[in-house]
C-alpha cells in the first residue's frame, strides 16, 4: 500500500495531527494536509520525529492543502485530527474515500458519524478510532459499526498497533483514566499555579506531590479543546455517579456500626 494510497490529514496543527503526519510521512509517498480553525497554525519546517510513533526517518512528503475539498478530492483515507464535532460541517465524501473521525470519546465521533450520514453526498466509509499514542502505538478502533477491520488493516499499515473494541467499552476505559485526571483538573480550574504551591509547600504526603505532580505535567500537555472533549464522556458522568453512591454506602455503614 505504501507509495499507492494517499491519505490526507485534517488538523494538522493539533498534538495528534502533528504527530500523525510524521507517522503518515513515514509511509505514504504524499501526505495533503489542512488544518480546520485558525488557531492552528502549522509549516513543514516544524515536522520532526516523533519517538512515540515511529523513529525512522520521513521518506514521505506533507503538503498543505488549498481547501478541505481540495484534500478530500485528492485522499483515498483521511484522518479527522480534530474535535469530531468539527467534522459535521462536510458537505461531500466521495465512494471511494474512507474517513476516519478521531477524538477521545467515541460517542461524540458516533454522533459526528450519525450526522454525517444523513447526507445525500456523504457516500464514503467512515470509520471511528482513538489514537492512544502511547508507548505500544496503540490505535483503539470502534467495532460496532461498519469497515472496522479495513479500519484495521490500515492502521498496520500505518505501522501502527490496532485493537478492537466496542466504543462504549472504549469510553469507560477511558472515564477511568483520562477522564478522571481530566475532571480533576476542571475542579481545580486549571489552577496549576496553585497545584504547584500545594506541591512545593511541604504539606503533603509522597503519595499526594506524585498525584498532583502528574496532573500539572498531564494539564501542560493537554490543549483546552482536548479537556473539553475529554469530559463530554458519558462514561465518566456514569462513573462519578458510581463514586458517590459508593461514599454514601460508606458513610451511612459507618453510622449503623
Amino acid at each position: 500500500m505504501s507509495g499507492i494510497e494517499t491519505i490526507g490529514v485534517v488538523g494538522a496543527g493539533g498534538d495528534l495531527g502533528s504527530r500523525f503526519i510524521v507517522q503518515a510521512c513515514n509511509v505514504y509517498d504524499i501526505v495533503p494536509v489542512f488544518d480546520v480553525t485558525e488557531q492552528e497554525k502549522w509549516t513543514i519546517s516544524e515536522i520532526g520525529i516523533d519517538p512515540k510513533l515511529k523513529t525512522a526517518d520521513v521518506a514521505g512528503v506533507p503538503v498543505i492543502a488549498g481547501s478541505l475539498n481540495d484534500l478530500i478530492e485528492s485522499s483515498e483515507t483521511v484522518h479527522w485530527c480534530a474535535p469530531a464535532k468539527t467534522a459535521i460541517d462536510l458537505d461531500i465524501l466521495p465512494d471511494n474515500t474512507t474517513l476516519v473521525l478521531h477524538d477521545s470519546v467515541m460517542r461524540g465521533s458516533l454522533k459526528a458519524r450519525r450526522q454525517l450520514l444523513k447526507k445525500p453526498d456523504i457516500t464514503g466509509k467512515i470509520v471511528v478510532a482513538h489514537c492512544l499514542m502511547n508507548d505500544k502505538n496503540r490505535v483503539e478502533i470502534a467495532s460496532d459499526i461498519a469497515d472496522a477491520e479495513t479500519a484495521f488493516a490500515h492502521f498496520e499499515d500505518l505501522g501502527l498497533s490496532p485493537h478492537l473494541l466496542t466504543s462504549r467499552e472504549h469510553d469507560k476505559r477511558m472515564a477511568q483514566s483520562q477522564g478522571l485526571a481530566a475532571l480533576m483538573i476542571a475542579i481545580n480550574n486549571g489552577n496549576i499555579q496553585n497545584i504547584e504551591e500545594l506541591i512545593e509547600s511541604g504539606d503533603l504526603t509522597p503519595s499526594g506531590e506524585r498525584f498532583l505532580e502528574g496532573l500539572s505535567s498531564q494539564d501542560a500537555k493537554w490543549t483546552d479543546a482536548t479537556k473539553d472533549s475529554i469530559l463530554t464522556n458519558r462514561e465518566l458522568a456514569k462513573l462519578v455517579w458510581k463514586m458517590s453512591v459508593f461514599m454514601i454506602k460508606r458513610k451511612l455503614s459507618a453510622r449503623t456500626n
